[in-house]
């Protein structure tokens, strides 16, 4: 346990292990590591200073943990809450003793994670999820601005040869049909004259992009079309869902 900016060298380790198979994941460079870490005092509302925990397993650090306290007392006792600020864990033995550590903080009473994922593990390792009272919030905010790029950049859950009509009111570029072939190694996207399986704004593409929201969701909601049997949601969809690690 220490101050976060000297054990950097092991945290942002972690933290590039882990980002890999975490969609929406912020990279950090030592620039955006500085923004993140920063810790003004005038920007605590009150509470300590942040620290830092790594958990080291045998072949060494598993995972790590940021945090600060805000001192509290009341008519019936101490009354501190615990202010996490991200826990990033290699497997789930680390994930679990890293939340026990947190949530045995000598006199706290209450513990606080405003950027959770919507399947955060911690929910599935209590015996009363909606005692931890989670709420959701807009988190990632996604607009494709170049179509064929960011398609073919991205690796997709299960084998997909799909026909997308795409409609983009400000940047032309992106407008027509594209057809879309990969799966989880490789993808490619490219134009084509071909009839589409599906249609929709670039907003709703923006959506479905990390794997958050579902074609299917969306074409229930009448946002795109399904034109055939052809829906691509599995396809785009992640074994986590997506969330984000900090204010960008």
């Amino acid at each position: 346990m220490g101050d976060p900016v000297t054990l950097l060298p092991e945290i942002g380790k972690l933290y590039d292990q882990a980002r890999a198979g975490r969609v929406g994941w912020s990279d950090r460079d030592d620039r955006w590591w500085r923004f993140v870490l920063a810790d003004a005092k005038d920007d605590r509302g009150g509470a300590t200073k942040r620290h830092a925990v790594v958990h080291d397993g045998p072949g060494g650090p598993t995972g790590y943990a940021l945090w600060r306290t805000r001192h509290g007392w009341s008519h019936h006792g101490p009354d501190t809450e615990v202010q996490v600020r991200e826990v990033v864990a290699a497997d789930p033995e680390t994930y679990q003793a890293l939340w026990r550590f947190l949530l045995s903080i000598d006199l706290s009473r209450s513990v606080s994670f405003n950027l959770g994922a919507v399947d955060e593990p911690l929910l599935h390792l209590v015996d009363e999820p909606r005692r931890l009272g989670p709420a959701l919030s807009d988190s990632l905010f996604v607009r494709l601005v170049d179509v064929p790029t960011a398609l073919a950049a991205r690796r997709y859950r299960t084998p997909v040869d799909v026909v997308l009509e795409v409609e983009d009111p400000i940047l032309p570029a992106n407008a027509g049909r594209w057809r879309l072939t990969g799966g989880p190694d490789n993808a490619s996207c490219t134009r084509t004259g071909d009839p589409a399986d599906l249609t929709g704004t670039v907003t709703d593409l923006g959506a479905a992009y990390l794997g958050g929201t579902s074609f299917g969701a969306l074409a229930a909601a009448g946002r795109v079309r399904l034109l055939t049997g052809n829906d691509p949601s599995a396809a785009f969809g992640w074994h986590r869902a997506p969330s984000a690690t900090e204010v960008f």
